[in-house]
């Protein structure tokens, strides 16, 4: 239970290198990557709320179902119970 604001970090990262290798039985692909890490993030703003909401620093950043934001929510709803949020996402 989420009983006041959480404030998390979404860090970034540059793919230098990136190979996709092959399709797995399960529809993804296995993939070769090479990746730096960067002194750069997006800031979660998630608090309690009456119903879902997702807004966004960025008008045109898709909030809706499309959004990773909110399919990361809904993947983690499906293993815990979470009540109702209002996330914002303040984009960097």
């Amino acid at each position: 239970m989420l009983d006041g604001l959480l404030i998390e970090r979404a860090h970034a990262k540059i793919n230098l290198g990136l190979k996709v290798l092959g399709r797995r039985s399960d529809g993804y692909h296995d993939i070769l990557s090479l990746a730096q890490c960067v002194d750069l993030a997006d800031i979660l703003h998630i608090a309690p709320a009456a119903a879902d909401e997702l807004t966004c620093t960025v008008d045109h950043l898709s909030t809706g179902p499309d959004n990773l934001v909110r399919r990361a929510l809904e993947a983690f709803r499906t293993h815990r119970s979470v009540a109702p949020l209002h996330i914002h996402l303040e984009k960097h």
